[in-house]
């Protein structure tokens, strides 16, 4: 009889124990930092170029800051097949996350980072618009268990470009990036391959998606930076010159408080110069009436900057970088 109490009080033992071990590795994964937890939308400074964890431009941002936790991860995905990804920006040191050009376009990247120390993190969304549309998906930015997020302050300044290809080829490596980061201002780059001013069938026509693109975000600094398109499609200049003059006075409206910078075409090897001054000179006499800046680079780059007939190369980009900061720099004294 005292053998078969022994044996049960053993077997109760024995049940209790195991309880405990379930109950303790349950307890345990709910405080355990290493468990991976999606940072809630309300905890994360979004830029208004995300509408529902979708990028609305090429340069929109967004950003946090933390701490308490060993890594952080990142899960983009999109249906387009452009060249596009996350520029991630941990303490300015800078990480990439490109979309593969193959379907399902999806990827994800887990960083490891210092648990001890608080972190500013800024995410930015590049894009080359070339035959494909520019979107993207943050599915989730994923933290451990135990991460706190601490508050942040916004507090950079808008730069926004209303351009075509030669402002956007290249993605992150444009010079449109690299002159955002000289200003130290937020990127808005409104720039679509093969966008012209006026008019022309197929084409992303400025004059078209100026007030859109442009308003709702009041940039301190604009750069209209357009034109070639409309001279390799033969558009006639008086149409040219209403058309461009109505863009830029609508952009001085609508934002009176920021600054307004008009460029010239750049060279191209299959438009004889005078043509392409002609041009030049619309945009020059523009900005003389309208009394906006304009920033000449029609006899600045060499032949050897170009990659074809149109487009600068990508060595050239910190060049063209270069050429704006200065021009623009002189101005925001």
């Amino acid at each position: 009889m005292q053998v078969l109490m022994k044996l049960k009080h053993t077997a109760f033992l024995l049940f209790l124990a195991f309880v405990f071990l379930c109950l303790f590795g349950i307890l345990s994964k709910i405080l355990d930092t290493r468990i991976v937890n999606k940072i809630n939308d309300r905890e994360i400074s979004w830029d208004i170029g995300w509408n529902k964890h979708i990028s609305q431009y090429s340069g929109s941002e967004l950003g946090f800051t933390m701490e308490n936790s060993p890594t952080l991860s990142f899960e983009i995905q999109s249906d387009s097949m452009a060249d596009q990804g996350l520029q991630i920006f941990i303490d300015n040191t800078p990480n990439t996350l490109n979309l593969p050009l193959t379907k399902p376009n999806i990827k994800k990247l887990t960083l490891n980072i210092d648990k001890k120390k608080s972190h500013v993190v800024s995410l930015r969304y590049f894009c080359t618009y070339l035959y494909h549309p520019c979107t993207i998906t943050l599915n989730g930015i994923y933290a451990e268990g135990q991460a706190r997020l601490l508050p942040y302050e916004v507090n950079k300044k808008i730069v926004s470009i209303l351009g075509d290809s030669v402002s956007t080829i290249y993605g992150q490596k444009n010079y449109s990036f690299k002159l955002a980061d000289n200003l130290g201002f937020q990127l808005h780059n409104a720039s679509i391959l093969g966008s012209t001013v006026s008019k022309v069938d197929g084409m992303d026509s400025a004059i078209n998606r100026y007030t859109k693109d442009l308003e709702p975000f009041k940039s301190d600094i604009t750069i209209v930076f357009l034109g070639t398109n409309d001279v390799g499609n033969n558009v006639p200049t008086d149409i040219f010159e209403h058309d461009y003059s109505k863009i830029v006075k609508d952009i001085k409206d609508f934002n009176h408080n920021g600054k307004l910078f008009l460029v010239g075409p750049l060279y191209r090897r299959d438009i004889q110069m005078n043509v392409l001054e002609n041009y030049n000179n619309i945009i020059k006499k523009i900005a003389e009436e309208q009394h906006l800046y304009f920033i000449e680079t029609l006899n600045w780059l060499s032949p050897d900057d170009f990659s074809d007939a149109i487009h600068p190369s990508v060595e050239s980009q910190d060049k063209i970088a270069s050429h704006f900061y200065s021009a623009i720099s002189a101005y925001l004294k």
